[in-house]
């Protein structure tokens, strides 16, 4: 029963955000090799608002480098303050501004993905695979950020399959105080907890060939975020005391995913973190060299 209550939480915190509007197209047609990697990525998953902003030689490579040093080798932020861009910092209040910026209207997290034909052979199966494989890698980011899952008895398996609103998800509650994530006897609610949770819109659809930004090659069923309600919703729910941990959990997320797996993390100015799509662990700018 118990159970039950806290799949009803996660479908209750499923219902929290989105807003409509019309399918959009997508394609390879605005691949290319000038483009940013995040670019090309964002655009074959469907996120058409998707811009690059053009820097200069020596504000890329500072913006890169400014990344890749917060991540580092583990995946683990070095600054308790994100990647410190809200206030520029060293790197000038101009580039901070222009990666703080959300390319396009894309102002929500999202995860998009290519399940290949011979892995899925229907759609539904390709729904359940991808879930079984956010649960395994969920699981492993939380032990390493040294996240425990909520669980309501001490035996009981923390990953949670739930259904809302025409989507399937799975999730889990994740508890560290240390870090802003709350135990459960420490808040009123299931939605004051720190949560992770993938969830897929249930829509049909037949396998396709695959993107260029992928390689261009073999029959995969395309789960895009072209649709502003029906879209798979990347969530990292926390308090602003754990607001570091979001970017964090999307790369040690990711790095546990397969290849064909990309999370889109919208940005925050008010916890300095710039728009990225993370790739197998590897966060990617929406930046070109002038």
């Amino acid at each position: 029963m118990k159970s039950r209550l806290l799949a009803a939480a996660l479908a209750s915190a499923a219902l929290l955000s989105g807003c409509a509007s019309l399918d959009r197209p997508t394609g390879d047609i605005s691949y290319s090799e000038s483009n940013s990697r995040a670019y090309n990525l964002a655009r074959a998953g469907g996120l058409y608002q998707a811009r690059d902003r053009a820097v200069s030689a020596d504000e890329f490579a500072v913006a890169t480098s400014t990344v890749s040093d917060a991540f580092g080798g583990s995946l683990a932020l070095s600054s308790s303050h994100g990647l410190g861009l809200s206030s520029g910092g060293a790197i000038g209040l101009g580039l901070a501004s222009a990666l703080l910026a959300p390319p396009g209207t894309m102002e929500r997290s999202s995860a998009f993905f290519f399940v290949p034909a011979d892995e899925a052979e229907t759609r539904d199966e390709a729904v359940e695979l991808v879930l079984a494989l956010y649960l395994e890698a969920l699981a492993g980011a939380s032990d390493a950020l040294a996240l425990e899952p909520y669980r309501d008895n001490p035996g009981d398996d923390p990953r949670l399959r739930f259904q809302t609103n025409g989507r399937e998800g799975a999730g889990m509650y994740l508890i560290n105080p240390g870090i802003g994530c709350p135990a459960r006897e420490e808040v009123e609610r299931f939605r004051d907890m720190c949560l992770a949770t993938l969830q897929i819109p249930i829509r049909s659809g037949s396998p396709t060939q695959a993107p260029l930004a992928i390689g261009g090659e073999g029959q995969v069923h395309a789960f895009a975020a072209n649709h502003k309600t029906r879209y798979p919703r990347f969530v990292l729910s926390v308090p602003d005391e754990a607001a570091t941990l979001r970017p964090l959990l999307a790369a040690q997320i990711s790095a546990r995913m397969p290849e064909w797996f990309f999370a889109y993390l919208a940005p925050s100015r008010k916890h300095g973190t710039p728009p990225m799509v993370f790739e197998k662990g590897e966060p990617q700018l929406f930046i070109v060299k002038k």
